[in-house]
């Protein structure tokens, strides 16, 4: 026997009339419960009301989907990772038809470096901003207010590139020809990687945490050893300035890019480190 879910059920409790419900009481059953606390001008009723109509099959549902779609604000968001949990092919291809960008907008705006800003990166936390500019010092601050937090100072160079650590100990920056290993635990500067004879543009931690990829104006990429501070391999098939490096999520692939002004070779290359058939090894 299919239920109806437009019922209250033997536990719900039901409000009589059309008056509206006291935003402390707990009230009406069945989804029609439900849509009254939607409709209510409390958050937390209506939030509570939300997470409730997946409860009521098909109907609940389909409700969940309208607020989504239909609501803006704290109760639109609240929805959003909600649905993503569901299997249901409307819900996926609600999801895919949709486009979260379209709502998003500039909530702060962070001032304090002198010249330039080259590079930011958010933690792995999501707690924290570090930023790299041409002044040649790292800031740091906090994502959730904007909030200056501390500098890192002792470059010679500008900062053109940074990159936290995957579990979120350590920052890794450029600087002109060397790569700076900082320390976030102590604040200090960890280790100073030097091999580059150009331009160091792009730094990438592996996954492993162990070790870091970066890519020159030298034309090369170099693969570092963090404990040891030394090169494992350098790759040298680029003819130009290697501006920009990647590294999968099982560390087995790195991506790199090209440019030179003068010429016609602005390539991205596709490195195997651990294939037996790659072509690139040098």
């Amino acid at each position: 026997m299919t239920e109806n879910f437009e019922r209250p059920r033997e536990s719900d409790a039901i409000l009589g009339g059309q008056n509206t419900a006291p935003a402390s009481a707990v009230v009406l059953g069945g989804l029609e419960g439900v849509k009254r606390r939607l409709a209510s001008p409390d958050i937390e009723q209506q939030l509570t009301a939300l997470k409730e109509a997946f409860n009521y099959g098909e109907a609940g549902l389909d409700l969940a989907l309208q607020v989504w779609q239909e609501e803006l604000g704290q109760l639109k968001w609240a929805a959003y990772p909600l649905l993503c949990q569901r299997e249901e092919p409307k819900v996926k291809q609600a999801l895919q038809d949709y486009i979260p960008y379209n709502f998003f907008q500039c909530i702060r705006t962070l001032e304090g470096h002198r010249d330039w800003v080259a590079s930011v990166a958010i933690s792995p936390d999501g707690q924290t901003i570090a930023s790299g500019s041409y002044d040649k010092i790292i800031k740091l601050w906090y994502l959730s207010t904007g909030h200056f937090q501390r500098t890192l100072k002792g470059h010679s160079n500008s900062v053109r590139s940074i990159c936290y650590s995957p579990d979120g100990l350590a920052l890794v920056n450029s600087d002109g020809e060397n790569i700076h290993v900082w320390n976030l635990q102590t604040k200090q500067l960890q280790t100073i990687l030097k091999g580059h004879s150009k331009f160091v543009h792009s730094v990438c931690y592996n996954p492993d945490n162990l070790t870091i990829v970066s890519g020159s104006s030298d034309n090369s990429i170099k693969v570092w050893n963090l404990q040891t501070a030394e090169v494992i391999r350098t790759f040298k098939k680029h003819s130009n300035a290697v501006y920009s490096v990647c590294i999968s999520p099982d560390g087995k692939t790195i991506v790199s890019g090209s440019k030179d002004n003068t010429s016609n070779d602005k390539t991205i290359k596709v490195w195997g480190l651990r294939s037996q058939n790659s072509p690139n090894l040098p």
